[in-house]
């Protein structure tokens, strides 16, 4: 499935993860995810580049758990 094409269809809350050393088709997507989120009106899209993280995030766990509980927290889930 082409995930640009789905993000153009997703309204809902949704945070866009990846690494600076993420796989060179994440990292240079990144864009094009950002404007088909855009394109869909999906004010709760919300991207996140982690500086030195690898698509596995090995090493920046911490990193990656503190994100998505931030991301979680500012949602307005009421």
């Amino acid at each position: 499935m082409d995930a640009i094409e789905l993000l153009k269809r997703i309204r809902l809350p949704l945070l866009d993860l990846y690494g600076s050393d993420d796989l060179l088709s994440v990292v240079h997507s990144s864009e094009w995810r950002r404007e088909a989120a855009r394109e869909a009106g999906n004010t709760a899209y919300q991207q996140h580049r982690v500086a030195g993280a690898s698509h596995s995030f090995r090493g920046k766990e911490e990193v990656l758990v503190e994100a998505v509980a931030q991301w979680l927290n500012r949602l307005d889930l009421h």
